[in-house]
């Protein structure tokens, strides 16, 4: 289990709302925390003076568990070292961007994610950071048909059995489609991830045109405490045009999203696919499942 907690701040408030997500996982996993704190050469003794202060309101335990590294270096490239040259470690961080570019999700998020694929943990500006309970619960896993939004049933999987969640698959489609999704598509895959788990895997299907909006209703509905998303790594017009399924639910969620790109699959052709078709179909019955809907972008 990711028993390091990277924690990326800048001495801005917002920056801080990661922090008490962090010390949840890092009290689940028996974990530490290491806050990088990014400066430049007017604010170190700000950014200094902000981390010791959020960290003393945590309380004793955080006390203990927090290491502080501070860096004017660019921000992705002191989170990726770190990362890279540490074992089992989580980067747990606010992106509190908007709009539909790059930056919806935090230009330093978007950066870290193309140069680590993930899974990194996101807090949005909408995540309720003052819960303090167990991360167990239902885990939403929005699928939208394609083989990188499926990229993130083993790791939801994998999760679930160590912090003692309940992955649920749910796919956004319109009314019509609703029960052939549900038949052929969401019930065999469900059926793939519990022969892997050996673990209760639920589903459902959202019946709406857009993503975005059921997906962050029924994780408010069902109380969970993370969502898990793979991002498709569009840029430029390609996004614009697009849009993003995965910006949007993490500028809206009311917890943590867990974000992953994954980096076998980044061709800029990949703009254009239909992501309505599953790549990865394991039985006829699922390819028949196809619907047009956003993709998780």
């Amino acid at each position: 289990m990711l028993r390091h907690l990277v924690v990326p701040v800048d001495g801005s408030r917002a920056s801080f709302d990661a922090l008490p997500v962090a010390m949840r996982f890092a009290k689940e996993v028996d974990g530490h925390v290491t806050v990088i704190g990014v400066y430049d050469v007017d604010n170190v003794s700000l950014v200094r003076q902000a981390v010791e202060d959020h960290i003393a309101r945590l309380g004793p335990p955080a006390a203990g568990s927090c290491r502080f590294v501070l860096s004017n270096e660019h921000p992705a490239d002191v989170i990726v070292d770190i990362v890279s040259s540490t074992p089992d470690a989580l980067v747990v961080m606010s992106s509190h961007g908007r709009g539909r570019s790059a930056a919806v999700l935090g230009s330093t998020t978007d950066e870290v994610l193309r140069a680590i694929g993930g899974p990194l943990v996101a807090v949005g500006p909408s995540c309720d950071t003052e819960q303090s309970g167990p991360l167990g619960g239902p885990y939403v896993v929005p699928l939208d048909g394609s083989e990188r939004a499926e990229r993130m049933l083993p790791i939801a999987a994998t999760w679930s059995l160590q912090l003692g969640g309940t992955p649920w698959l749910v796919r956004c489609v319109p009314a019509a489609t609703a029960s052939i999704c549900r038949a052929r598509y969401l019930s065999p895959l469900a059926r793939d991830v519990r022969r892997l788990t050996d673990a209760p895997v639920q589903y459902e299907v959202l019946e709406a045109e857009h993503a975005a909006r059921p997906i962050v209703e029924f994780a408010q509905l069902t109380r969970a405490p993370l969502i898990f998303m793979s991002t498709h790594g569009r840029t430029g017009l390609a996004r614009l045009r697009s849009g993003s399924v995965a910006a949007e639910v993490l500028r809206k969620a009311p917890c943590p999203v867990v974000l992953m790109r994954p980096q076998d699959l980044e061709s800029e052709s990949d703009a254009a696919d239909h992501v309505a078709e599953p790549t990865r179909a394991t039985t006829a019955d699922r390819r028949a499942a196809d619907v047009k809907e956003p993709a998780l972008s």
